[in-house]
């Protein structure tokens, strides 16, 4: 994106949406199916709810502290153990049986919010069970808490009395003492006397307490109780294939979108929105449709066919398009000279053929002049695109020495009226960067000038695998590189314009091949594109 260009911002994001939303969209609906499908043919699961409730004096048995806590809530960690407890369990699977307990999926314990209440919740594929369950699980809880209360109450009620009775003996002893000693008034009977008057006291506090302990066993056993019995549910709680569904798409769009967004920033592919951060202040001379059914269809599954070697119908919108970048190229070579023309690519299949051959179709429309050179000496397309066949001599023979440059050149075109001179490539040399870069390929250029060629348009092999162009460059007026939307690399074009300008090559513009007729892209004369307002 371009950063200059805030304003565009928005019109990225809407681009990055519509290109790839089909596509998420696809994937949100699939998702959603799919999940609803699986979701759907999980078993039935229903929950039922039985409340424990605990008050009064209860409620510290289980705090952490063992006092009345203000905020009134329970210690659910204990409770949620002994509620799962192999005592609670053993007593459950006596009462359900074996095989309906078996049945049963999960067991829940939480705490009402704000109250003494816990509520216990069993789930299971049968709702019968899930009700029994339930209750057994709070029924035997209920009493198994009772028990443990009672018992914990009753035990210490229990050493305290067989610590009375311990007193008591000691009482006994002392009164023995007391009454056989022959001198009931002696300083011994009296110490005597002392201490069986304070374990006389102490005997009584002790039963005291053991009283009220049994009374506190009743009492607190009393206050936890089952607050409410399940119900048997009628409506599962799970599957929900709706709302699984739901969620899962909203995840999937959620997700699509931000890999959508990812993938564009990831994504070094020439588009309309980052051109201009690569070529810097070349000028884009112009942007070429996709042409034919076959490639768009190919474009749908990600992939590129050929372009057609041959020449668009006059009448055709790509003519136009053509026709638009000659009018630039004319406008570009005006006060200049600016005849000899260099039409090259970073890497091969992005259509530096097809713009030759249909860029010469059209200046010779407009009367001009026009000799094309098929320069590329390694995979030569220019002379098939043109329509001329059958040629077994051409550039190498010349500079070879083996043909006379009259000799070799063909017309082509659409029509005698708009004839095209051609120069075809000859015989396929071993080192075609050689014969390119000669002075005879020089002097065979100044000769087609002096002949009065308007434009002498120059195919050549792609710029980075091989360095063909840089040789021919020194002998052109200019250079125009072409770049295929969406499967050039921006890295790829940077470097091939790199390469050309170290060897002070001029590159006069860039065209811009295959672009989506959905594109923001938009013709700006010679001085750039920009997205409609």
């Amino acid at each position: 994106m371009n950063e200059t260009s805030p304003h565009l911002d928005i019109r990225w994001v809407l681009g990055v949406l519509r290109r790839r939303g089909l596509l998420i969209l696809a994937a949100v609906a699939a998702v959603f199916v799919l999940v609803y499908a699986l979701s759907s043919t999980r078993d039935k699961v229903y929950t039922s709810n039985a409340d424990v409730q605990f008050t009064g004096a209860t409620q510290q048995l289980l705090t952490e502290s063992g006092d009345r806590p203000s905020n009134r809530n329970i210690n659910l960690a204990n409770e949620v153990y002994l509620v799962t407890s192999a005592t609670v369990r053993e007593a459950v699977v006596a009462q359900l049986g074996s095989d309906a307990y078996g049945e049963v999926r999960n067991i829940g314990v939480v705490q009402v919010t704000n109250t003494d209440v816990m509520r216990i919740s069993v789930s299971s594929t049968s709702p019968e069970i899930a009700r029994d369950a339930a209750d057994a699980f709070a029924n035997n809880y209920t009493e198994i808490r009772k028990r443990d209360l009672q018992e914990i109450y009753t035990r210490q009620a229990e050493a305290l009395r067989n610590t009375s009775e311990v007193v008591a003996e000691e009482i006994v002893s002392l009164e023995q003492a007391i009454a056989n000693d022959p001198n009931p008034n002696s300083a011994e009977n009296e110490v005597r006397r002392l201490q069986r008057g304070s374990l006389i006291s102490q005997q009584s506090s002790l039963q005291n307490r053991a009283f009220e302990l049994d009374l506190n066993a009743a009492e607190r056993a009393s206050t936890i109780r089952v607050a409410k019995s399940a119900g048997l549910p009628r409506l599962p709680n799970s599957p929900t294939p709706l709302r699984d569904a739901g969620i899962a798409a909203l995840a999937t769009l959620v997700i699509g979108i931000g890999l959508a967004f990812l993938y564009e920033q990831l994504d070094t592919r020439i588009k309309a929105d980052n051109l201009a951060a690569v070529t810097g202040s070349i000028p884009l001379l112009g942007s070429l449709p996709v042409i034919g059914t076959r490639r768009r269809f190919l474009g749908l599954l990600g992939k590129r066919g050929a372009a057609p070697r041959e020449l668009v119908p006059a009448t055709s919108a790509a003519a136009e398009a053509y026709r638009a970048i000659a009018t630039s190229l004319r406008f570009s070579a005006l006060g200049q000279q600016k005849r000899r023309i260099l039409i090259t690519s970073s890497i091969s299949g992005e259509g530096k053929t097809s713009l030759t051959a249909n860029l010469a179709a059209i200046l010779a429309e407009n009367g001009l002049r026009v000799l094309v050179v098929s320069g590329d000496l390694r995979r030569p397309q220019l002379a098939q695109t043109l329509g001329a066949v059958d040629i077994d001599k051409g550039l190498t023979s010349v500079i070879l020495g083996d043909e006379q440059l009259v000799d070799v050149l063909v017309s082509a075109g659409r029509s005698d009226e708009e004839a095209i001179t051609l120069l075809p490539s000859g015989p396929l040399p071993h080192d075609p960067s050689v014969l390119l870069g000669s002075d005879e390929f020089g002097e065979m250029l100044t000769q087609f000038e002096k002949a009065g060629a308007d434009f002498i348009l120059i195919d050549c092999a792609p710029v980075l695998p091989v360095s063909d162009p840089l040789a021919v460059a020194r002998h052109v007026d200019g250079v125009i590189l072409v770049v295929e939307h969406g499967r050039s690399r921006q890295g790829e074009l940077a470097q091939a314009i790199e390469r050309l300008q170290k060897v002070d090559a001029d590159v006069i513009g860039v065209v811009i091949n295959a672009v989506p007729g959905d594109s923001d892209l938009v013709y700006m004369g010679n001085y750039g594109y920009s997205a409609p307002a």
